[in-house]
C-alpha cells in the first residue's frame, strides 16, 4: 500500500526559469506527485531576479537559491552548491524529509555536503554524462590551447564528482531509457558492478490535453502565419553542437533540387545561432530555413501539429529527447538520426523513421523520401499519435517513480 512522502527535490533550473528537457521531467512528475498525495518541495536556483524565493506551484513548495547576477558557468554552479546547502539547513530544522531526488550534480554536491552525518535516502535521476556534454558543447573552443586544458581538467573533475556524489551516494539511481543505462554502466567505474535492479528506467511522458493532433491543420499553419502551400520541416533543439543542426541545414540544398516546396522551421535558441545564421545566408538558404528562436510554451504544440515532419537530427548524447514524443503525440511523424534513445524510440514505433547514419547525405534521402510519399502522411499521424498515447505518459512515470521510492525508504 502507497504511503505518502515528504520529498525534496533539488535541482539547478525550474520553472519558469526553464521548461525543457529534465526541467520538464521535474515539473510533470513533480507536480503528479503532490497531486497524489506526496508533500513535494523544489529547492532549485533563481534565475529571474522578478521570482519570488517561495510559492506553490501545482501543490508544490518552490525555494529558490539567489545566485550573484554576474556569475555564470562554472562559478554560477559553485555559488549554486553554497547556496542550495545553506537553504536545506534551513529546511531542515522545520520539515523532516523522507527522500532526497536529485536531479544535476551540483544540487546534489550541495545537499550532500549540508546532510552531514544526517542519513536520508537519496535517489539520483541520471538524464546525460555532464562532463561529456561540457567537451561536446565547447568543441569549437578547443582550437585554444588554454582553453582546451581548462576545458579537459573542468570536465575531469566533474566526472570525479558525479561518480562519487551524484552517482556513488546514491541509494537508487533512475534513467530515461535503456541507453542512458548502458551508457551509465560503460562510463563509470562505480555503476559498472551495480545491478540492473538497482537502476530503474522510467520513460518521459506527454501531457496529452496539450499535445494532440489538430482537427484543422491549415488553420493552425494561418493562426502561426506559416506558408499553407509547403512541405514543412521542424525541430525544436538548444542551438548547439551536438543537436547536429549544421548538417540539418546542410541537408536542404539537396532537398529542394527534387522539392522546391520545402521548408525548415528551427526553434530554439543558443550559442550556435550566429554561426547557424552565417551558413543559412551562405547557402543562399534564406526563404527556406528559418530560425524562429524562443517560443512560448504554449505555443509550441501549434508548431508540431502544423508541421509535416519533426526532425531529430541529434549527432551525440541524445539521452531520451521528450519533443519526439511531444510531435508524435500531435500526430507528426519523426525522422532521427540512430543516436542514443531515438533509436530505440523511433526503432519501435518505424524503422523506417531511423536515418542510416549521421551524415547529410543520408539525411536528405530519407527527408526526399518523406516528400515523395506525402499523400501517404495522413494515414501515419493516427499511427504516431496512438504509439506515444500507448507507451508514454506522465502519470505512468509518476507511479514507477512513487514504486521507486517506497522501495527505497523500505530498505531503510
Amino acid at each position: 500500500m502507497k504511503s505518502n512522502k515528504t520529498i525534496l527535490v533539488v535541482t539547478s533550473f525550474f520553472y519558469p526559469d526553464s521548461f525543457g528537457g529534465s526541467n520538464k521531467v521535474v515539473y510533470e512528475i513533480g507536480k503528479r506527485l503532490a497531486a497524489s498525495g506526496h508533500s513535494v518541495y523544489i529547492l532549485t536556483k533563481k534565475i529571474k531576479r522578478t521570482l519570488p524565493d517561495y510559492e506553490i506551484i501545482e501543490g508544490m513548495h518552490i525555494y529558490r537559491c539567489s545566485i550573484p547576477p554576474v556569475s555564470r558557468g562554472i562559478i554560477q554552479d559553485l555559488f549554486f552548491v553554497i547556496n542550495v546547502g545553506r537553504v536545506y539547513r534551513r529546511l531542515k530544522h522545520k520539515i523532516t524529509f523522507d527522500i532526497i531526488y536529485a536531479h544535476d550534480l551540483f544540487a546534489a554536491v550541495g545537499i550532500i555536503i549540508a546532510s552531514k552525518k544526517q542519513r536520508i535516502p537519496i535517489v539520483s535521476h541520471f538524464y546525460s554524462p555532464a562532463h561529456q556534454e561540457l567537451v561536446v558543447e565547447n568543441k569549437e573552443k578547443t582550437s585554444n590551447y588554454f582553453y582546451k586544458l581548462i576545458l579537459k581538467v573542468s570536465s575531469s573533475v566533474i566526472k570525479i564528482l558525479e561518480e562519487w556524489y551524484f552517482l556513488g551516494k546514491a541509494d537508487r539511481i533512475v534513467v530515461l531509457s535503456n541507453f542512458s543505462r548502458e551508457q551509465l554502466k560503460m562510463l563509470y567505474r562505480r555503476a559498472a558492478g551495480i545491478p540492473n535492479d538497482s537502476i530503474s528506467v522510467i520513460a518521459g511522458g506527454v501531457d496529452f490535453n496539450k499535445f494532440c493532433p489538430s482537427l484543422d491543420r491549415v488553420a493552425t499553419r494561418r493562426k502561426l502565419n506559416l506558408p499553407e502551400n509547403k512541405f514543412l520541416f521542424l525541430t525544436v533543439r538548444r542551438l548547439v553542437c551536438r543537436m547536429g543542426l549544421e548538417n540539418f541545414i546542410m541537408t536542404i540544398p539537396e532537398v529542394i533540387k527534387v522539392h522546391r516546396d520545402a521548408v525548415l522551421f528551427i526553434i530554439g535558441e543558443g550559442k550556435l545561432k550566429p554561426r547557424l545564421s552565417k551558413l543559412i545566408a551562405s547557402l543562399g538558404l534564406d526563404s527556406h530555413v528559418k530560425l524562429i528562436g524562443s517560443v512560448e510554451e504554449d505555443i509550441i504544440p501549434l508548431y508540431y501539429q502544423a508541421a509535416d515532419i519533426f526532425v531529430i537530427p541529434t549527432k551525440e548524447l541524445e539521452g531520451f529527447g521528450l519533443v519526439t514524443l511531444e510531435a508524435l503525440a500531435c500526430g507528426t511523424p519523426v525522422l532521427g538520426t540512430p543516436i542514443g534513445n531515438t533509436k530505440e524510440m523511433l526503432g519501435k514505433l518505424d524503422p523506417g523513421f531511423l536515418f542510416d547514419d549521421v551524415s547529410t547525405e543520408a539525411m536528405a534521402r530519407l527527408m526526399i523520401k518523406m516528400c515523395n510519399n506525402r499523400n501517404n502522411l495522413e494515414s501515419l499521424r493516427s499511427v504516431c499519435a496512438e504509439y506515444a498515447r500507448m507507451n508514454y505518459s506522465w502519470d505512468k512515470s509518476a507511479r514507477s517513480l512513487e514504486e521507486v521510492f517506497d522501495s527505497v525508504t523500505n530498505e531503510k
